[in-house]
């Protein structure tokens, strides 16, 4: 996710070596948060574009890319996957 310095600062900043911009790793960006209505039946409906920046000499015919989807039971939900402890 990009770098915004007003929530990241100290985190796993880096920078994107084909944009050159700020980037944050390891970042947890919540599709349903504590208190979203889910009704049984009901489908729920939740997105996120992915955005990855690869150059000729990274792409592979047949590449995969891992998402992480996480779940926590906490009520402040952390923004970073590295404050989140297995089993919360």
């Amino acid at each position: 996710m990009p770098y915004e310095e007003w929530k990241d600062e100290g985190r796993d900043v880096v920078r994107n070596p084909l944009t050159n911009t700020a980037m944050v790793e390891h970042q947890v960006n919540w599709l349903i948060h504590k208190g979203d209505a889910i009704l049984p039946k009901t489908p729920i409906n939740a997105s996120h574009n992915f955005v990855a920046n690869i150059s000729k000499n990274q792409y592979k015919p047949g590449m995969i890319w891992t998402i992480k989807f996480v779940a926590t039971s906490v009520d402040d939900a952390p923004s970073n996957l590295s404050d989140i402890r297995r089993g919360m």
